[in-house]
């Protein structure tokens, strides 16, 4: 409810009717309700603008204006309740903000033009008036050519980079035109129909020339990816039809029935089916069994999963395909109290009165709960299960702020049994970037706790990207400064410290690497080259040469189905040996089956036949799963001279159903060699929360223990020779710090690791470069140097040697388990998709949880539920049963893999916002989601775009530009002008009646008949010509009757403030154009009989052509007068428009481009 002039009761307005206080509904005491006041207002100005305000929690927030009152505000200051100021100058004419300053002094300012538009933003640490812009916008609206966009990024050098964005006469986009490094640009289509429906998208291509504010024309034969679409009478969509080159490729169908819509997708997809309720929400999905018989529901083999709702629409539950019940509770205010999930059990929050979580508690009766300063940031996490009070000796973590900076962090901490491990910032830039951080271990810790802490230092370029940084010694390795080095777009070129790690880093058009260059010891070089599929951008190739050698050291293919899943992994060794990889899959896209061939996956090999099975590291699996993606059985069959027979492995669940407890959790495996062979069991126990607490094979057994945070907290091994307890220690934001075993503890630090030998006492460390998210390389404490080459997974396979170049290799099975031993000498401890890897307990760290390879399954139900995706539901499996096409390294959701293409984005990102900003993740400037190039490696073998691909390669790393195409003739061009364009002409037509009757409706005494008469006639004219002459439309570009028609109804370009005027004007040009035109078809015809193209005949016919439409134009002359006439009536309606077209150009509409826009 909400309360005015003071008064306590609904309804009463006692005076002008200023809101003085809010209240919500948050309990009912039988029919009463319970209010919560969630806001205060109790002092306004005359103006009736709030001055004084209080929160639910009685937080108070000031306002104070200048002027106080008799004018508008030239500036705004705000005082928090943490007595923190922010300042806000405005254009009082306007009311637009010119100048914010944030409490700890960060500047941020605005400058607009005469409409009110952004046309520059100086971010903090760049000061208007003394540096340039940090971006710029620039605008074109016009009645004959595209309304543009113009954004500018300022660079490093001091120069801008630009990316124009053009949209039609209904201010749709219709193309994205982005700088390249070498001063051509990428294209992006979207094309429209009459219905204003999206009938064509084109993905990103390269052409020639700087970004423009016109239309860059391409014909549909030389783009690489595009996709058709295809609606029904109801305007539903029936097809999106893959292109390359004009092609189809694939496709994927819709159909519709009242309330369900089916969806088939390419090859390798999952049909699905989903159906909605009368609000639209989805009730449930289906995945069919079978790409076919999917028209109707009900028909064929299908997995369901129902969804449920609240009546205020939110989700109350969800019941997957064995009955297994998901469940959610909110109180009135819309907050979620109570989640019931069959694995993890019950969690319930509370919460105060302004809405901040103050704990959870989950299904152990563990809780947690939450500090907060008086400007809502956290400032400790508790265990406080059992009622305890929040104290010091139950404190998880804290966050201190505002000593270095207001509003900033100062340092952040988490305890282990009473004691602190903090990282300490050391100060902010003007900025407001991190200029290094102090990471400080306990005394406890030993060697690896230095008295001088572990310090790392940045500093930044101009534009906010790291330029260099500084680790102290640590374990034998020396301090070091790492300096990065950027091309034009701010791409990670160079990568330079005590040794050149990376010398260059080439990129495609589309901002993927192309070509790494490392040197090695001696002059030489390593390089390391990757290619993309032209349609879909998904890695086909990876080549490692190296200088020492003609041969290729490593070449790695990988293959797809339509639908994106990986079929073919074939690594060829040194050119000789070739590992490889198959891959099959389910209806589900689930991984089905996996094994080395000796004939290029041509057949699936079968049970008791490993003729076609074989290989350097040879291995042949398969699976098979539940309806929700538990694994039911791995079957490692005999290959080669192995006559033991297969060994099958059964997994065992408990029962599933509305009611089951952890219906997801392995309870237990039994594994049998061939059918006589003696069956081996293993059990795992679990908590309340679905953690699991033992873990008992007939080699051992593991005892495991989780923390307050659902986070694994000992893992005790008997049994083995690597018995004994291993106990992971994490910092502050919950990543895994020290993990402490029998034999080594090993300290993880932002970038690299500290181990201590337990039984020497022996420290030794390995330093980790990056390039972008990918690992290059890495340095021990001896100062040993060695290459890391990742797969599109992100698992480093293979090590080159900086100094002798030697080259050592390891690989996975599909979920993870070494097919070989790993190389003694590989440094670090990074395993399976950069996860670290434990050899006590035989797991793998990944982000949020810890991954048993074995089973492909993590030990802890996942944190983050996907409801839109079955397979992730039960929360065990690793990525969703789909290892080799996806990756999980966060523990936390499944991507797809092309880590070395940067297509896993989010751990690119957050790369990008710790390289930027030290940590601060804030908003990225959007130079940083551009990039394309043609930069070439210095002295590699690889220069894209100039030279071919080196041998070995499929196909150059950059697509050169395609070659000319044969020409049709002048005939067969008419012919594919007109079928490619005659909805278009119709649509012409079609909107320059609705322009007419527009006008007529503006601005009385128009003769509408007379009107549309004169808009119909000349645009047929202009088709008919331009059906004729297509050949020569790009002569006659600037004149053309096509063209100016085109103009006149917008589809090319014109501003909706001008609208009626000009297209009244615009007539009268299309008039005047369609004699134009004949005359360039005259010129036209006379080149053709110069140059003897086509001979006599098409000289004769363009003749012929060009005389004809000069009748025409005679003809048009007499109305000229008339469309002139009607130009000067539609004054009115032009200034009756402009002002709609200036308030959709003004700062409201253009803010939301710069949000857009980064």
């Amino acid at each position: 409810m909400t309360l005015y002039d003071g008064s306590g009761s609904v309804g009463s307005v006692p005076g002008p009717g200023d809101v003085t206080a809010t209240r919500q509904a948050d309990s009912y005491d039988g029919d009463a309700p319970h209010y919560v006041t969630t806001s205060t207002t109790s002092s306004r100005d005359v103006h009736g603008r709030a001055l004084v305000t209080a929160d639910a929690l009685g937080r108070v927030t000031t306002t104070a204006y200048t002027p106080a009152t008799g004018a508008a505000p030239t500036s705004m200051t705000v005082t928090d309740p943490l007595k923190h100021t922010t300042t806000s100058v405005f254009d009082p004419r306007r009311g637009l903000m010119t100048r914010a300053t944030t409490p700890a002094g960060l500047v941020t300012s605005w400058s607009y033009d005469g409409l009110g538009r952004v046309v520059g933003v100086w971010k903090p640490g760049q000061t208007q008036g003394v540096t340039p812009a940090g971006i710029v916008y620039e605008y074109a609206i016009s009645a004959s050519a595209p309304t543009t966009v113009t954004t500018k990024a300022l660079t490093d050098g001091g120069g801008y980079r630009k990316a124009v964005t053009l949209y039609d006469a209904l201010l749709r986009k219709r193309q994205d035109q982005t700088e390249t490094v070498d001063g051509g640009r990428t294209v992006t289509d979207t094309v429209y129909d009459s219905h204003g429906w999206v009938v064509k998208t084109s993905d990103a291509y390269y052409t020639t020339g700087a970004p423009a504010t016109t239309i860059a024309e391409a014909v549909d034969g030389e783009v690489p990816s595009q996709t058709g679409i295809l609606y029904d009478a109801a305007g539903r969509r029936t097809a999106e039809i893959a292109h390359r080159y004009g092609g189809e490729t694939w496709r994927t169908s819709y159909r519709y029935g009242g309330d369900f819509t089916t969806t088939v997708p390419p090859e390798g997809g999952t049909a699905t089916t989903t159906l909605v309720d009368a609000r639209g929400r989805t009730t449930a999905l289906l995945q069919h069994h079978s790409r076919d018989n999917t028209g109707l529901v009900g028909t064929g083999d299908y997995d369901r999963t129902g969804y449920a709702y609240t009546p205020d629409g939110r989700r109350a539950g969800i019941t997957d395909a064995a009955g297994n019940v998901w469940s959610f509770s909110y109180d009135l205010l819309g907050r979620e109290v109570r989640k019931v999930d069959p694995d993890v059990g019950t969690t319930t929050s509370r919460y105060d009165a302004a809405g901040q979580l103050l704990s959870t508690t989950d299904a152990r009766g563990r809780t947690v709960s939450t500090s907060y300063d008086a400007g809502g940031r956290r400032t400790a996490e508790y265990d406080t299960t059992g009622d305890r009070e929040q104290s010091a000796e139950n404190r998880i973590a804290s966050w201190t702020y505002d000593t270095l900076k207001k509003g900033l962090l100062t340092s952040s901490s988490s305890y282990v049994d009473g004691a602190a491990y903090t990282t300490t910032t050391l100060g902010y830039d003007s900025a407001g970037r991190a200029k290094g951080s102090r990471l400080t271990l306990p005394t406890g810790e030993g060697k690896l706790a230095p008295s001088g802490g572990y310090v790392t230092e940045y500093t930044y370029t101009p534009t906010g990207m790291v330029e260099s940084e500084t680790t102290g010694a640590a374990a034998g390795l020396a301090q070091e400064k790492v300096n990065y080095g950027y091309d034009a777009l701010g791409r990670i070129t160079s990568v330079k410290g005590i040794w050149t790690y990376l010398d260059n880093l080439a990129y495609t058009p589309f901002d993927e690497p192309a070509v790494y260059t490392m040197p090695t010891v001696g002059g030489g070089n390593v390089w390391y080259g990757l290619s993309y599929d032209e349609q879909t951008r998904r890695l086909t190739d990876t080549v490692l040469k190296a200088s020492d050698t003609s041969t290729e050291v490593d070449h790695t293919r990988y293959a797809y189905d339509h639908d994106g899943s990986v079929t073919r992994i074939a690594t060829t060794r040194d050119a000789t040996a070739t590992d490889t990889q198959c891959f099959r899959y389910d209806h589900a896209a689930r991984l089905s089956s996996a094994w080395t061939a000796t004939d290029g996956c041509a057949a699936t090999p079968e049970t008791g036949d490993s003729g076609t099975v074989g290989g350097p590291d040879v291995y042949w699996q398969s699976w098979t799963y539940d309806v929700v993606g538990n694994r039911l059985t791995q079957t490692d069959h005999a290959t080669g001279a192995v006559t033991r027979g297969d060994t099958t492995t059964s997994y065992s669940y408990p029962e599933a159903g509305k009611d089951a407890e952890r219906p997801h959790a392995l309870t237990g495996t039994g594994t049998r060699t061939g059918p006589d062979g003696q069956e081996t069991e293993t059990s795992r126990d679990y908590d309340a929360a679905g953690n699991t607490t033992r873990i008992a094979t007939p080699h051992g057994t593991q005892a495991l223990t989780w923390d307050a945070k659902g986070r694994l907290d000992t893992d005790t091994v008997t049994g083995t020779d690597e018995a004994g307890q291993v106990r992971n220690v994490y910092d502050a934001k919950g990543d895994l710090l020290l993990r402490k075993g029998p034999r080594t503890s090993t300290l993880y630090l932002g970038n690299g690791q500290v181990a201590l030998d337990a039984r020497t006492g022996a420290l030794s460390a390995t330093r980790y470069y990056r390039a972008g998210a990918t690992t290059i390389a890495a340095r021990t404490s001896d100062g040993h140097v060695t290459f890391l080459l990742p797969d599109r997974q992100g698992s480093d396979t293979v090590a080159v040697d900086s100094q002798t170049q030697a080259v050592r290799r390891r690989s996975y099975t599909p979920f993870g388990e070494e097919r070989a031993a790993t190389p003694a000498e590989w440094p670090g401890d990074r395993g399976y998709v950069g996860g670290s890897a434990d050899p006590v307990t035989d797991l793998v760290h990944l982000g949020a949880r810890e991954y048993d390879p074995a089973t492909g399954r993590f030990l802890s139900g996942d944190p983050l539920l996907d409801p839109e995706d079955p397979q992730q539901l039960g929360g065990y499996a690793y990525s969703a049963n789909t290892p080799v096409t996806k990756s999980d390294p966060t523990g936390l959701a499944p991507g797809y893999g092309d880590a070395l293409g940067y297509g896993d984005y989010y751990a690119h990102r957050a790369w990008e916002a710790q390289m930027r900003y030290g940590g601060f993740v804030g908003p990225l400037d959007p130079s940083t989601d551009w990039g394309n190039s043609h930069a070439a490696a210095p002295g590699s073998p690889w220069t894209p775009k100039v030279t071919p691909a080196p041998s070995g390669l499929d196909k150059p790393i950059c697509k050169a530009p395609p070659k000319p195409k044969k020409k049709r003739g002048i005939w067969g061009s008419i012919k594919k002008w007109t079928n490619d364009h005659m909805d278009e002409v119709i649509t012409a037509v079609q909107i320059a009646a609705a322009v007419a009757t527009v006008a007529m409706i503006v601005v009385p005494g128009l003769n509408l008949i007379a009107l549309a008469f004169y808009a119909t006639q000349a645009l047929t004219w202009a088709a008919v010509a331009a059906s004729a002459v297509q050949v020569g439309m790009d002569v006659a570009k600037g004149e053309s009757a096509a063209k100016t028609a085109w103009d006149a109804t917008g589809l090319i370009g014109g501003g909706l403030g001008k609208g009626a005027g000009l297209t009244a004007r615009a007539m009268a040009r299309t008039a005047k154009g369609a004699s134009s035109l004949s005359g360039a078809s005259a010129r036209l015809s006379q080149g053709f009989a110069d140059l003897g193209v086509r001979g006599g005949r098409a000289a004769s016919a363009a003749r012929k052509c060009s005389a004809g439409l000069a009748a025409q134009a005679k003809q048009v002359k007499p109305h000229i007068a008339a469309f002139e006439g009607v130009a000067a009536s539609a004054t009115k309606a032009e200034n009756a428009l402009e002002g709609v077209g200036l308030w959709m150009a003004s700062v409201d509409g253009f803010q939301a481009m710069d949000k857009y826009f980064g």
